[in-house]
């Protein structure tokens, strides 16, 4: 634990253990996310939840970082088959709630809420009015059953998505792929990840075509959430949410290319590929299908 210098981007989310067709790493949106904004530069905060084992494999660069304590760590079984994946859910870790946040953290530049398995209370977004909130809700919108398959889940918390300046949501998390139309309000930056496709952004009432990086899929496993660390960093050094996306796609890219983190790149590998693939270009498109009903 570190001293309370102001944080760029904390992150706030269960680390996990992750088995990716038999190979097993740290894993979970809160840590490849906040791996990623350390790398590249930022002044970062994890607060987490895990077992004393794999706190001792996060890296400790973190300017500030606090593991809450659990018996047990969060543990995801991932299979994909021709490009999707399935999820069983092994084990969880205690949830994280209002009492559990640290001053330290309070206000920082962004807080990002990285739910894996329902493991953060949604209340949380009301514990920092002073920064910018970051929501991936891919662990508010499962649920699984007593075997542990993990499905969709329609949920809309609207004290949680109210708070939001930026909302990062991968297509296969939605229901039928449909994006609540209630999420989409013209001072909030909606990203919807389409995988090999790339993303869509919403940025002050207007839909964008983001594309994707060419790539050599070998574990896409966090590609989002490096994603959405290269988006904010980006952001707060440009707050340009255009190019901040196009950054942010070139980064996923490269995690798809690599086993758990070290997947993760650096900002000259980023820069290098944006120089190599000069011909991505972000243009206006149609949005996505919408669900009325949420």
């Amino acid at each position: 634990m570190n001293n309370s210098t102001h944080l760029d981007i904390s992150v706030i989310g269960h680390v996990t253990k992750d088995l990716n067709n038999s190979h097993l790493s740290v894993g979970g949106a809160a840590y490849y996310t906040g791996m990623t904004t350390l790398r590249l530069g930022a002044k970062t905060g994890l607060l987490t939840r895990c077992n004393p084992e794999v706190s001792s494999k996060i890296n400790r660069n973190f300017t500030y970082y606090m593991n809450l304590g659990s018996n047990v760590t969060t543990s995801f079984e991932n299979t994909y088959i021709n490009g999707k994946r399935s999820q069983v859910l092994r084990s969880l870790a205690n949830y994280i709630q209002l009492t559990d946040i640290p001053k330290e953290i309070v206000d920082s530049s962004v807080v990002v809420l990285a739910p894996v398995a329902q493991d953060i209370d949604p209340k949380l977004v009301l514990s920092f009015p002073n920064s910018m909130l970051a929501i991936s809700p891919q662990g508010w919108l499962r649920t699984w059953d007593r075997s542990g398959h993990v499905a969709r889940l329609a949920w809309n918390n609207n004290i949680a998505i109210n708070q939001a300046k930026f909302l990062f949501v991968s297509v296969d998390d939605l229901i039928n792929g449909l994006i609540p139309r209630s999420w989409l309000k013209s001072d909030r930056i909606v990203i919807l990840t389409e995988g090999t496709k790339g993303a869509l952004l919403f940025v002050q009432g207007v839909w964008y075509r983001i594309p994707a990086f060419s790539a050599r899929e070998k574990d896409p496993t966090g590609a989002g959430d490096v994603f959405v660390g290269a988006y904010l960093v980006r952001y707060l050094e440009l707050e340009d949410p255009i190019e901040a996306a196009l950054f942010a796609s070139c980064a996923a890219s490269f995690k798809a290319e690599a086993i758990g983190e070290m997947g993760i790149p650096t900002r000259e590998e980023i820069e290098a590929r944006l120089g190599d693939q000069p011909k991505q270009v972000v243009i206006r498109t149609n949005g996505p299908k919408l669900n009325y009903t949420l």
